[in-house]
């Protein structure tokens, strides 16, 4: 199973892999955005904004893999594989 590495994931230290958003980003942003009263409404105006963090966070992670956007996963189990090609 792998978990977005979200907030109450942290206690897993290190992500299992960061996938590259780059190209998917402002798509991500516009979904992110459509949910207005739960990431906008009520929320304080000032700088950064939640929609600021998250793409701070979404900079970070792809910085980690020398990529404009990532997102990390975790798994706390092994995982398996036979070869390298399964990665791809």
């Amino acid at each position: 199973i792998f978990y977005y590495y979200c907030i109450h994931l942290r206690v897993i230290a290190t992500p299992s892999f960061i996938l590259d958003i780059s190209d998917h980003w402002e798509a991500k942003r516009a979904a992110i955005e459509c949910y207005q009263s739960q990431f906008v409404t009520g929320r304080p105006t000032d700088q950064p904004t939640i929609i600021d963090r998250i793409r701070d966070q979404a900079a970070y992670w792809g910085w980690a893999i020398n990529r404009r956007y990532g997102e990390p996963f975790a798994c706390k189990e092994a995982i398996g594989m036979s070869g390298f090609d399964e990665l791809l």
